[in-house]
């Protein structure tokens, strides 16, 4: 749960501290696609080693 400013009672964003909202930036990417993949925030915010795929790789 969001935390609120006492004196409008509005949400206070727990990454940029501005009120009207409880999260943004990339916190608030990761949660939202792990709402919408029903899966784990840490599963979804792992990042790959590389975003090359090996399998497209141009030979000359």
């Amino acid at each position: 749960m969001a935390r609120r400013d006492p004196a409008t009672g509005m949400p206070v964003c727990s990454t940029c501290e501005r009120i009207g909202h409880p999260l943004c930036g990339l916190k608030y990417w990761i949660t939202l696609r792990a709402a919408w993949l029903r899966l784990p925030e840490q599963v979804v915010a792992e990042e790959p080693r590389s975003f090359e795929d090996p399998r497209f790789s141009l030979v000359a």
